[in-house]
């Protein structure tokens, strides 16, 4: 492949434009430089190159938003926010070799280095570079727009930002300032959507870059939209999980170690809506390891048959409907709200669960926030099930924590079934 075609595939699947990348004259590597991998693949008789940056790894960090208890959202991408120019003195720290020709098997690469001279997506500091200069840049409105930076310093998740309102007009009013401030820093927030058709069309006549999922082209079937990795129904407000990837399976491929924690990974489930489902497949993979099975042997035929019918379940996921809205606006602050956490545990796993009780007059509305389990450790001589009661305990008190942050309440009911028959 010639060099012109070598970097122009590299610099499209970077999304990298001209004069992103420039090339240095020397070798030398004092200050470092980053690994990345040319991955030539062939889908549907078209070749394309993956490019891979290898940096440190990523550490994820879950925190539960009070945009699952309010009325009705916005959300919206930040498009272009880390294609901004990096300082001359910090572009060595971001140089990479690559090869200047394909000569084939027989002969030997020339190499050449490379240095990016825009802040490089993609390597373990970016999210931390992209939350440092907004915050940065925000403050300095924090006296003209308090209510509009302080949404914007607790709601922005790395380019996505998810907020809740109790009225239109409020909505709209920060919108309107969020976008001004945002485009004071060349960064244009794009994709704007909401369950509000009123909120949406307000938005339009303002010239706001609204998401394609509110086309009048759309059908209601295609009203999902993902927002921070859950997929969202717009119009009926209720979220619910993507289970697409895993409908497809063949009864009879060879079910292995492998598929089973490759099945796993492919349900996210960050809120826990679906614990008790998913943590069976969890005790079955730590089945598999105390029976010392290879990645890619058979199943034994009693495990095999436990993965079948844990799988044959798989369907009714997908009639899954949670209602995002767990607390209106209106009622904060002028009903009983009470937190209730719980939790349990047995020889094969603990969890906790934590729940919204709201009391509107003789209503009583009760709702999960959110759940979290464990698998038990692999240690029974020292594990009884008291122990285990109190490692239930203790994540109920981190998610007890956590739910704290968002719902302000004081004298949170905490309950254990600590009875051991």
């Amino acid at each position: 492949m010639p060099k012109e075609d070598q970097l122009k595939i590299f610099n499209r699947k970077l999304g990298y434009i001209k004069g992103q990348v420039t090339r240095l004259n020397s070798l030398l590597l004092e200050e470092g430089r980053l690994e990345h991998s040319d991955i030539l693949q062939k889908v549907s008789t078209i070749e394309k190159l993956k490019e891979k940056i290898d940096d440190l790894r990523n550490e994820s960090y879950c925190e539960l938003s009070d945009d699952d208890l309010k009325t009705f959202e916005p959300s919206l991408d930040t498009q272009q926010s880390d294609l901004e120019t990096l300082e001359n003195a910090d572009r060595n720290a971001v140089r990479f070799l690559f090869p200047n020709a394909n000569p084939g098997e027989q002969q030997r690469y020339d190499i050449e280095v490379y240095r990016f001279c825009r802040v490089l997506f993609g390597v373990n500091a970016s999210p931390f570079l992209l939350s440092a200069t907004i915050k940065e840049h925000i403050e300095k409105y924090r006296d003209v727009f308090p209510i509009t930076v302080d949404m914007l310093d607790t709601c922005l998740y790395v380019d996505d930002w998810v907020c809740a309102f109790s009225d239109v007009s409020s909505a709209l009013k920060v919108s309107r300032e969020a976008k001004d401030i945002m485009t004071d820093a060349n960064m244009n927030l794009c994709k704007w959507s909401s369950n509000s058709d009123k909120l949406v069309q307000l938005w339009k006549n303002n010239d706001f870059h609204i998401h394609p999922i509110h086309s009048a082209d759309t059908c209601e079937s295609d009203k999902l939209h993902k927002v921070l990795g859950l997929p969202w129904h717009i119009q009926q407000d209720y979220i619910t999980l993507d289970v697409t990837q895993l409908l497809d399976f063949d009864e009879k491929s060879s079910v292995t170690k492998r598929l089973v924690l490759s099945t796993s990974g492919k349900i996210f489930d960050v809120l826990g809506l679906v614990t008790p489902y998913t943590i069976r497949l969890k005790c079955l993979f730590q089945e598999l390891w105390l029976r010392k099975i290879s990645w890619d042997d058979e199943l034994p035929a009693d495990l095999h048959q436990t993965f079948i019918q844990w799988r044959s379940e798989l369907f009714n996921l997908t009639d899954l409907r949670v209602p995002r809205n767990i607390l209106d606006c209106s009622l904060d602050g002028a009903n009983d709200l009470q937190i209730h956490i719980f939790s349990d545990a047995s020889q094969k796993a603990y969890g906790t669960a934590a729940y919204l009780r709201v009391k509107n007059g003789d209503h009583i509305e009760v709702n999960l926030i959110a759940s979290k389990s464990r698998v038990a450790p692999l240690s029974p001589s020292s594990l009884t099930l008291p122990r285990l009661e109190l490692m239930g305990a203790l994540l109920a008190a981190r998610l007890g924590r956590e739910v704290l942050q968002v719902i302000q309440r004081k004298g949170t009911p905490s309950a254990i079934d600590s009875i051991v028959r």
